[in-house]
């Protein structure tokens, strides 16, 4: 699938973005999430850690931390998958603007 030119976000979701008072790491995690689902038009998308990695040039570990701490905010919402499947956990943009 090719990638679109531009992303079109609804504006209280651009607002609650300028109001967001997070650290930069988790920033850049919630626009991988936000370029993954609503960019694709997906409510819901598997993403993995070295697609968080290749897109935001954080470390593994950073990617860890900053999907842990967007998560525990209640920005986004985490579906793993069994270890043993291999396959990416899947994320959900918290589109409750207030929380």
């Amino acid at each position: 699938m090719a990638s679109p030119k531009f992303r079109r976000l609804d504006y209280p979701l651009y607002e609650a973005l300028m109001r967001a008072k997070v650290s930069g790491s988790t920033y850049q995690i919630l626009l991988v999430v936000i370029d993954q689902t609503i960019g694709y038009r997906r409510e819901t998308a598997p993403i993995s850690l070295s697609k968080f990695t290749d897109k935001t040039s954080l470390s593994r570990q950073g990617v860890i931390k900053a999907i842990k701490d967007a998560e525990r905010r209640d920005i986004i919402s985490v579906s793993r998958n069994d270890i043993s499947a291999k396959k990416p956990a899947s994320y959900t943009l918290n589109m409750d603007y207030a929380e």
